[in-house]
């Protein structure tokens, strides 16, 4: 399914790889959920959702409000042997039922660094950038790059979320790759409400000039990987200084089909 971008992304430890095919049809039907984009496909002249696992279609999709370019969580079911599925092949994509959906806020992008040696207004720190690269919290789709992040707060408070992606950067070498920085930053608008205690939050950031910018690099020297350092204030202490960490992610120099 060429219109689905595939990149593959890992933790430090273990490798997950975004695929083209969904599931394994000697299990005829069954359900799932996955992150997804809203793409409006001009060939069938539908909205289609584009998901690390290949591309679906749900025609409530239309009827919820849903436009081109969102960014969705969604839980679905599928049957490979419904007359829906018969030519899912031929269409480039697989009919399913959606059970919910879920719309993902899109956070900042900033292709600078920042300054790093002060606090945003009202910025505060994350427990973690990248809670997870499971595939269910994880995914870069059509160039955006989706982050779970975990911090300490009131449930139901609002932020601001920013990823600075300075593209002009010169990696640093790790573990044998290069390693790009890019910095995440959060800053509360609104409180929320008690009890204080852990909260996650997934967001959607369009890199994709950043992602084709060292994808370019990369692909010139001949590499087949390369690592993303996000950092992120970690510790923000009484007397206002702060502690930067880093989540890491090894992605794959994606390759045009």
């Amino acid at each position: 399914m060429k219109n689905v971008k595939k990149w593959s992304v890992a933790a430090v430890a273990a490798l997950f790889l975004l695929t083209s095919c969904l599931g394994d049809t000697a299990s005829n039907s069954g359900s799932n959920s996955a992150i997804a984009v809203v793409r409006y496909d001009l060939k069938s002249g539908k909205l289609l959702l584009d998901t690390n696992s290949g591309t679906l279609y749900a025609p409530e999709v239309e009827t919820m409000g849903f436009a081109d370019g969102d960014c969705i969580t969604i839980a679905f079911s599928y049957d490979f042997g419904s007359p829906e599925n018969v030519n899912a092949e031929k269409n480039g994509y697989l009919f399913v039922s959606l059970s919910a959906t879920q719309a993902i806020d899109k956070g900042s992008v900033s292709l600078v660094a920042g300054d790093t040696t002060a606090l945003l207004s009202a910025e505060f720190a994350l427990s973690k950038a990248v809670l997870s690269t499971a595939p269910s919290y994880f995914a870069y789709l059509n160039d955006n790059l989706f982050l779970v992040s975990s911090y300490k707060g009131l449930s139901g408070q609002k932020n601001r979320w920013t990823l600075f992606a300075d593209a002009s950067q010169t990696p640093v070498k790790e573990n044998g790759n290069n390693a790009y920085t890019l910095f995440l930053r959060v800053a509360k608008v609104d409180d929320g409400k008690t009890p204080e205690g852990a909260q996650t939050e997934i967001n959607a950031y369009n890199v994709g000039d950043f992602i084709r910018r060292i994808s370019q690099k990369e692909q010139a020297e001949g590499n087949k990987g390369y690592s993303l350092k996000i950092f992120y204030i970690n510790e923000i202490k009484e007397d206002g200084t702060f502690t930067w960490t880093s989540d890491v992610i090894e992605a794959a120099v994606p390759q045009e089909e």
